[in-house]
């Protein structure tokens, strides 16, 4: 709270705020905190491009003694982060600030948690590949995210059973002929037989590519096929 504090007073008295732009009260398992109000905190930045790889944002956080719930995205949180592939957002999360993944434009993979969809503010997702990264959600909320402002812009969007971890969720679908199955350590694909398929593992790795109906894949495991201008999700 002391930074945040210092933060005010500094813009209260027209100072040049470049430096303390990205300035954050703590750090928990490397993922940079703004404190809100006495029981809420945003995720923010040390600095331009200070996250990579994949992040998992946690619901609550502990600091000082004082357990925070983790209620948004602050404005160009991972902005510049070149070499971020994957964010998982909580349910916990209801907004997203401006250019909060400016120029994220090797994201693979979004995962929002959150049963709404969190609000977007201007250019929030923008900068986003939305024909490349793919969007996972939960399955009740998935009309919703189709329909809300920036999440329904991503052309591959993937409906998860959270409450029930063993099972998988349908991926949207437009095409109800396309029908792909597990079948022991492959996977069927009917309706789609001279198509161009495409299958990912979860870390975003391509494992197949071809026009086969029955692919054989390495392990057991949740696999992302792309058929037909559709995504589906299918587990081992």
């Amino acid at each position: 709270m002391k930074q945040l504090i210092q933060k005010l007073l500094i813009l209260a008295a027209g100072l040049p705020v470049g430096i303390n732009a990205f300035a954050y009260d703590f750090e928990v398992d490397g993922i940079y905190y703004d404190i809100t109000s006495s029981t809420e905190v945003a995720v923010t930045s040390e600095k331009e491009n200070s996250y990579s790889g994949n992040v998992v944002i946690p619901e609550q956080v502990t600091h000082n003694g004082i357990t925070y719930s983790v209620t948004s995205i602050g404005n160009s949180a991972f902005s510049y982060c070149t070499g971020l592939t994957s964010v998982t957002i909580p349910n916990s999360v209801t907004s997203i600030g401006n250019s909060a993944f400016g120029s994220c434009s090797a994201m693979t993979r979004l995962e929002s948690r959150a049963e709404v969809p969190p609000i977007c503010s201007t250019n929030a997702l923008g900068d986003i590949n939305k024909q490349t990264c793919e969007l996972f959600v939960p399955i009740k909320s998935l009309d919703a995210y189709k329909a809300a402002d920036q999440w329904k812009e991503f052309v591959f969007i993937t409906g998860v059973d959270y409450d029930n971890p063993g099972s998988v969720g349908d991926a949207v679908s437009e095409n109800d002929g396309v029908h792909v199955a597990a079948n022991n350590d492959s996977i069927e694909i009917t309706g789609a037989d001279n198509a161009v398929k495409t299958v990912y593992n979860t870390n975003g790795q391509l494992v197949y590519s071809g026009t086969g109906t029955t692919i054989s894949v390495p392990t057991k495991d949740i696999y992302i096929v792309r058929v037909k201008g559709q995504t589906f999700k299918v587990a081992l």
